[in-house]
């Protein structure tokens, strides 16, 4: 069975590279950066969506679940994954 963390580090690796920066951007206020992983960047998301748990803490696995049903539904823009044969 799948988790939420299986989904997002296969969304991290495989089609987060694809994501212009643009949409973090926009969608979840969040400035990109090259050095944050992939924690770091849902909890980001997550304080700028307000998405706390408890005691300063934020809720990680709903801002992953959030940014993969975005994604799905298409918020994010058009991302293609497949790339072209050469």
């Amino acid at each position: 069975m799948w988790s939420t963390r299986d989904a997002w580090r296969e969304f991290h690796a495989e089609t987060a590279p694809h994501v212009p920066p643009d949409a973090l951007r926009e969608r979840y206020k969040i400035e990109p950066d090259e050095e944050l992983n992939g924690y770091e960047l849902l909890e980001a998301a997550a304080r700028k969506r307000g998405f706390l748990v408890s005691r300063g803490e934020y809720d990680i696995e709903r801002m992953a679940n959030t940014l993969l049903n975005e994604y799905h539904d298409g918020k994010l823009g058009r991302l293609t994954l497949e790339t072209p044969d050469e």
